[in-house]
């Protein structure tokens, strides 16, 4: 408690800072705990009062008001800082709920916990109260969009609507009751698209409500009209309560959730009062344990739904897309354990809060300002702006259009207010606010002499400071007050809160600062200047409500500067000098001359462009002559808000009366402005990125947060020139300001300290310490070279006679560049190296490879590597890292970017490595690079190393390596070594040569026949010829496989019996010739093969006639073809008829394209017509739409004929079809009963008499009990239109369901579906009308057997007494249903009797009477039962009686 108590009467507390991309660099959030102020009466109870509610009121004009209900039964108002209004509401009981109406009246409406609904009005003090409606606590209060309709809810389901007036009084327009259960939610219907009547009127907005009982109801001023949208229900369709429920506007649905983690997506009702649910999922969130735990929710995008269920992360749902992504905590200080129970989002400044149970709070920035593609990477979490606060989380709410969230505890309250962290250099000094109560300052003056040429200190951390770019820390400088803003001059510094500002003189020899002054003003921005050019502190300029005062140190107000109402009210003030220039609220912008007493207007203009507002302005800075001025802005969302930041800077120039822009880039958000202190041209800003896509070498893509640049401009005629822009890598570094030729930066150092760093600007690298003169003309010249004026940038120059200033110069060009200017630069630096790489360079196609090989010659080699993996040029990029020595890297870039020349970097490298006698290292490049075989056997050779060299084949296992060591062996004569190596590489050939060289003829043919290696063979073959031994010369020739040479040698030794063998073997040239050898011989069968073999059939039949070979010539036949003789294949036919062998023969026929005489055969003698012949004879048929088409049809149809009168239908069906002659086709397919084709080749066909024969087969076949079949009768009877032939067979139908299955339901639909399309075919129906009359009637019979049993038994008799009743009704099923309602109402007699009535018209009782049934009904009237065995069937019966 006395930590409480301490607590309690501290007002401001921590601060925290974090970067956040929305509007401004870093920011710092300033902790308020708001202070009730008990009264000291109630003693340390106070302190256990627990805040039940809190809500911002969302004012236009003024500073945001936070109301807070605590369980004491106050409302206590507090301002932004915390601070206490004295106004204060109170009751006996506590509040259970607020919400503030919107503007103008901003009524605040309270719900109390015994059912009061009150409401205060801020402008009158008055409470008016209703106690009528609600007798229970009250658990919801919403206002609409208007102001003009509150809704209430209380905890026994009560939901009343209110209307509040002008002077606020709330007048109950009706009162709803929807069971006894809490209603927990309500939301608006905002996007009603229902009709005025529907939806209550038009001043009547409608509600969603829901609460514990889960169902979903649709509200209005008209309690009759309340209608139930749906009931969201838990597992086993158990009750389960309402824990979200909320409007999903662009799309007219309600989005709810339940307590069981039910989600559901339904469309809002129509006129009709009908919803549709058009989506329900269970959500994969944590089960809500307890009741501590809620489940939360809220639109953070248009359909993008956050979802908290007291876990480590929150789940974003697109709800139209039915996708989801989560968002965890990144945080490391966060407990593991934590959950998050609070959170809140500010569609204003696109950040999102969470609250935990450990008292954190975490925030997110969203950085896709493009809500259809929001996804988790767009979420950039705010690490360093995570705050602990003392107590559990339970509330988070921001206040409208501003950067202020209250966190509220069990019994505290905070208010954090989002302040952006101040930086400046001005007149040598440079300030950093460090946290909200410190700045950093340092002395960042660097002293020149008469030439402007810096001297060198004397102290070596200063000079380390100016020529090294390290880092100095800073000298703080406490406040009293919090810091939201400072100026700085060379003497003094003044800072500000808002409520006071504090003065401090700079002592800058002691290191001190002393405090001057505080005083209480409520400026929102000042500005310390003087009345002179020396810029002596004399005047502050603070910016208050419609007016600029001017006071001394003291803080006394001297004069006052007002502005026109026109104009606005002053948000932002900069001088320099006797200039001032103030940026209002309504963007208007003014430039004082405070030389003058009174201060005079010089210029006044609107941000505006052509009559169109640029932005809303959130900084404004002016030059150091006071002629331009720079603005950054926010530019306007979708609802006409200034809330988004402006990705431009923009720059207006007093002379030209112009505004200059430049765009950053999408996603770039300019946040900190800064003038160069001396030139009045040169701007700098500090640029955030919120994401970066980074493309790796693996080709992968990384996600860089925030990247922060830093951009300088230059202001020029033609516009806001980019003179440098580059990335800041170290990590919370920020820009302060810049007085060239120096950047200066701050940062934190592993300690937390703050740090500047003085960072030599690009165009000034290496020139530091040169003069005033220099230095102007460097600037001017990189002015002209950013807008591209050679000859004005030159002429800026030329002057200079300092060589490093000239290669400085030409260093700069590369990092511009300028290609041209470096050109220049060179000629002048007398470099004719440089000059010749410029004009080299100029044949490279891409700029950036033209200006790489010139910092090449400069020595710029992470220039040049950057600039050649900028153009992709990597191939110049690998030869850069081959010349420069980098091996490495040469290898690494050929191996994933220049793959082309990778082996040939690797060739180099060894040739590199073999030249410093590195062996083991060239040898494994050579090896990479696939030339080991030659370079490594080389090398080691030239060395000398011939251990090393077989060492290495040995070890490499190379056949080719070991083949060029057996050759060296061979040729030095260690023939044992060699074909050693000739064994392991495998040269076979070699071996068998050493062999014979030897004399080892059988070793030699034991190696060729086991290797089965052709060329060992041959030599071996050819070694036995020159031996002159044939026998053995042909067995290793074909092994060889060179049968031409086995040929020639059988021949030339007269071995005739293995020519055949051997010829068959070798091509058709050989055998013709072997056969022309054999054919001399005599030796006609071995002759006719060969003949046939090698493509001479022809010469083979002619010999198999002459020598009578008839076995040959029937296999002879299969090879002829249509370049055969006609004559001679007459005579094969011939020969084939003479034996009956009538396949052959048309087989022949048909190869020889004889086709009438094959056709005439088959039939003439039964020939078996195979699909293989009738295709082959098809295939040579003329063209159907030639002369022969008349031919094509006629065989076509014999094809057919024949196929038909062999059964073989299904090939007669295609043949037909080809023909044309579809009703053929399909008598052929009906005769094969394959249904299935059937059905396929109607299809196909499309034919109207096609689809009658298929429909009349497929009656044919089963097909009452295949449901399939029946459909495809239907659809080919429909397709055909023959209704007729339809109906007839919906009469079947319904005659199969009478008699098989008694369901005259069904008959009844096929008798009207047959009397249908007996009308469609313009047919008579008076029997199907008969028929359906009977069938209606009997239906309607069996339905009022339980209604009207009298109606049920007239309608039956009546049936019963109608003649031919039985063409539509079975009697017997008449007959049964009575007996069945007789037997039911145990009306035994009456029910023997209709027994006895069907035995008297021998209807058969055993298909329609339960056996059962009947023996009770005969015992009952004291007969025996006996089966009628010889009664006839019903059937036969009544045909009898007809007859």
């Amino acid at each position: 408690r006395g930590f409480l108590q301490r607590r309690l009467e501290r007002t401001v507390g921590r601060s925290f800072q974090g970067r956040s991309s929305s509007m401004g660099g870093e920011s710092l959030f300033f902790e308020y705990k708001c202070d009730f102020k008990r009264k000291p009466s109630r003693g340390e109870d106070a302190l256990d009062d627990i805040i039940l509610c809190s809500a911002w009121c969302p004012r236009e004009q003024k500073k945001p008001l936070l109301v807070i209900g605590a369980s004491d039964g106050a409302l206590t108002l507090f301002r932004d800082e915390g601070e206490k209004i004295d106004k204060e509401i109170s009751r006996s009981v506590p509040p259970t709920c607020v919400g503030w109406g919107p503007a103008p009246h901003n009524f605040l409406a309270t719900g109390w916990h015994d059912g009061a609904v009150s409401l205060w009005d801020e402008k009158s003090g008055m409470l008016r109260e209703d106690t009528a409606v609600h007798r229970e606590s009250i658990c919801q209060l919403k206002w609409d969009s208007s102001g003009n309709r509150l809704v209430s809810a209380d905890s026994k389901g009560t939901v009343g609507v209110w209307k509040a007036d002008a002077r606020g009084r709330l007048v109950n327009q009706c009162s709803i009751q929807k069971g006894q259960s809490a209603v927990t939610h309500v939301a608006y219907r905002t996007n009603d698209t229902r009709s005025v009547a529907a939806r209550g009127g038009e001043e009547a907005p409608a509600f969603y409500f829901a609460g514990e009982d889960g169902i979903i109801y649709l509200g209005c001023e008209d309690k009759t009209k309340v209608i139930e949208v749906a009931k969201m229900e838990g597992p086993d369709a158990s009750i389960s309560g309402t824990a979200v429920l909320e409007y999903y506007h662009e799309k007219d649905q309600i989005v709810g959730i339940n307590d069981h983690l039910f989600m559901m997506v339904i469309a809002g009702p129509d006129d009709t009062g009908q919803s549709q649910v058009l989506y329900r999922a269970k959500l994969s969130a944590r089960a809500l344990d307890n009741d501590a735990d809620r489940m939360l929710a809220l639109w953070v995008n248009t359909g993008l739904l956050l979802t908290s269920s007291a876990e480590r992360m929150l789940r974003f749902w697109k709800i139209s897309e039915e996708e989801n992504f989560i968002l965890r905590v990144e945080d490391n200080t966060v407990p593991p354990d934590d959950k998050i129970q609070a959170v809140a989002y500010s569609e204003h400044r696109r950040i999102l809060a969470a609250g935990t149970s450990k008292g954190y709070v975490l925030f997110w920035f969203q950085g896709n300002t493009q809500d259809a593609d929001s996804a988790a990477e767009d979420w950039q979490p705010l690490l360093h702006a995570t705050i602990k606060l003392d107590a559990a989380i339970v509330d988070l709410k921001w206040a409208h259009m501003s950067g202020m969230l209250s966190a509220t505890t069990d019994n505290s309250c905070y208010v954090l207010v989002e302040h952006e962290l101040q930086r400046k250099v001005r007149d040598g000094v440079a300030l950093v606010q460090m946290n909200n109560y410190e700045l950093g300052v340092l002395h960042a003056h660097r002293v020149r002499d008469d030439k402007g040429v810096p001297v060198v200190d004397e102290d070596e951390e200063w000079t380390n400071f100016w020529d090294k770019e390290e880092p100095r820390n800073v000298m703080k400088v406490s406040t009293t007050i919090p810091i939201t803003g400072c100026d700085t001059t060379s003497s003094h510094i003044v800072v500000w809160s808002g409520r006071k500002a504090e003065v401090f003189k700079i002592d800058a020899l002691a290191g001190r600062f002393e405090a001057v002054s505080c005083f209480e003003t409520n400026a929102v921005s000042i500005a310390i200047g003087s009345e002179t050019k020396k810029d002596e502190a004399i005047y502050l300029y603070m910016a208050c409500e419609g007016r600029v005062e001017v006071a001394n140190l003291s803080g006394s107000v001297i004069r006052t500067m007002t502005l026109g109402e026109a104009d606005g009210s002053p948000t932002h003030v900069d001088i320099h000098g006797t200039h001032l220039v103030v940026g209002t609220t309504k963007g208007v912008m003014q430039k004082w001359d405070v030389a003058r007493n009174p201060p005079v207007v010089k210029i006044t203009r609107k941000f505006e462009d052509r009559g169109k507002q640029l932005g809303q302005i959130t900084c404004v800075r002016m030059s150091s002559d006071g002629m331009r001025f720079g603005m950054l802005s926010k530019r306007a969302n979708s609802a006409g808000a200034f809330t988004i930041p402006d990705t431009n800077i923009f720059v207006y120039d007093v002379e030209m009366d112009q505004f200059l822009n430049y765009d950053c880039g999408p996603h770039h958000f300019p946040v900190s402005l800064y003038w160069d202190c001396e030139d009045s041209t040169l701007i700098g800003a500090e640029v955030h990125r919120s994401f970066e896509a980074k493309s790796t070498d693996d080709n992968e893509v990384e996600l860089k947060i925030n990247r922060l640049e830093v951009v300088t401009c230059f202001a020029t005629p033609e516009g806001l020139e980019p003179q440098h822009r580059f990335a800041i890598s170290d990590e919370g570094q920020s820009l302060v300001g810049l007085h060239v030729p120096s950047l200066f930066v701050c940062s934190q150092d592993a300690n937390q300290a703050t740090q500047v760093r003085a960072k030599v600007m690009r165009d000034f690298v290496g020139m530091e310490r040169v003069d005033a003169e220099t230095r102007k003309a460097l600037l001017q010249f990189s002015y002209n070279l950013t807008l591209g004026n050679m000859d004005e940038a030159y002429k800026a120059v030329k002057l200079i006679k300092n060589t490093s200033v000239w290669q400085n110069m030409a260093h700069m060009c590369v990092k511009t560049g300028r290609l041209d200017v470096a050109e220049v630069c060179l000629s002048n630096m007398e470099d004719a190296n440089g000059a010749r790489a410029v004009r080299e360079a100029r044949k490279e196609p891409e700029i950036e490879a033209r200006i790489a090989m010139v910092a090449l010659q400069l020595g710029l080699i992470e220039d040049a590597e950057a600039l050649y993996k900028k153009c992709k040029r990597f191939d110049l990029l690998n030869q850069m890292y081959q010349a420069t020595g980098q091996w490495e890297r040469a290898i690494e870039i050929a191996d994933k970017r220049d793959r082309i020349h990778l082996k040939a970097t690797q060739y180099n490298w060894g040739k590199h490595l073999e030249g410093q006698r590195d062996f083991n290292g060239a040898r494994n490049c050579y090896r990479e690079s696939g030339v080991q075989k030659v370079e490594v056997p080389r090398m080691l050779y030239e060395v000398g190393d011939i251990a090393g060299l077989e060492s290495y084949c040995q070890s490499s296992g190379d056949k080719d390596l070991h083949k060029w060591l057996a050759q060296f062996y061979e040729a030095n004569g260690k023939m044992e070594q060699a074909e050693t190596h000739y064994e392991q590489a495998e040269d076979y050939q070699s071996m068998v040569r050493l062999k014979c060289f030897k004399g080892q003829y059988k070793e030699a043919e034991t190696i060729a026949t086991v290797h089965q290696n052709p060329p060992a063979a041959y030599f071996l073959a050819s070694q036995y010829e020159a031996q002159d031994k044939p026998k053995e010369a042909i067995r290793m020739y074909s092994e060889a496989g060179r049968y031409n040479h086995a040929v020639r040698l059988a021949r030339a030794n007269g071995f005739d019996k293995e020519i055949l063998s051997l010829a068959l073997q070798a091509s058709p040239r050989v055998m013709i010739e072997s056969a022309r050898y054999l054919e001399d011989k005599q030796m006609f069968e071995q002759a006719v093969t060969l003949y046939q073999k090698g493509g001479q059939s022809s010469k083979a039949l002619e010999i198999c006639f002459e020598a009578k070979l008839f076995d040959s010539l029937r296999s002879i036949a299969d090879d002829l073809g249509e370049g055969t003789d006609p004559a001679l294949l007459a005579k094969v036919g011939d020969f084939f008829v003479s034996h009956s062998q009538f396949d052959k023969a048309v087989q022949l026929f048909i190869t020889c394209k004889q086709l009438k005489q094959a056709m005439d055969m088959c039939e003439r003698n039964k020939v078996i017509m195979t699909e293989q012949m009738a295709e082959k004879i098809t295939d040579q048929l003329p063209e159907k739409e030639g002369e022969g088409g008349v031919f094509r049809t006629d065989m076509l149809k014999r094809i057919a004929d024949l196929c038909v009168s062999q059964q073989n239908y299904h090939l007669a069906t295609k043949k037909y079809t080809q023909a044309g002659m579809k009703d053929k086709a399909m008598d052929a397919l009906l005769k094969s009963g394959d249904t299935e084709k059937i059905i396929f080749f109607a299809g196909v066909l499309r034919s109207k008499e096609i689809y009658v024969r298929a429909a009349n087969y497929l009656q044919t076949l089963n097909w009452h009990t295949e449901g399939e079949i029946m459909k495809k009768i239907i659809e080919f009877y429909t397709k055909a239109r023959a209704y007729q032939q339809l109906a007839m067979f919906y009469d079947a139908c319904s005659q199969v369901e009478i008699d098989e299955y008694r369901d005259y339901e069904k008959a009844l639909g096929a008798l009207k579906e047959s009397k249908k399309f007996m009308q469609k075919a313009e047919k008579p129906s008076t029997d199907l009308d008969r028929r359906i009359e009977m069938v209606e009637t009997f239906v309607h019979a069996k339905s009022l057997v339980r209604k009207d049993n009298e109606e049920f038994q007239k309608m039956c008799f009546q049936l019963l007494d109608q003649p031919k009743v039985d063409a539509a009704v079975q009697v017997g099923d008449v007959f049964a249903l009575l007996i069945e309602f007789y037997y039911s109402e145990q009306h035994y007699e009456q029910a023997y009797q209709m027994i006895e009535k069907m035995r008297q018209r021998r209807i058969v009782l055993g298909p329609y009477l339960d056996q059962t049934m009947c023996d009770t009904i005969y015992r009952h009237m004291g007969i025996n039962f006996a089966a009628d065995e010889d009664a006839v069937d019903e059937d036969i019966a009544n045909m009898s009686d007809e007859g």
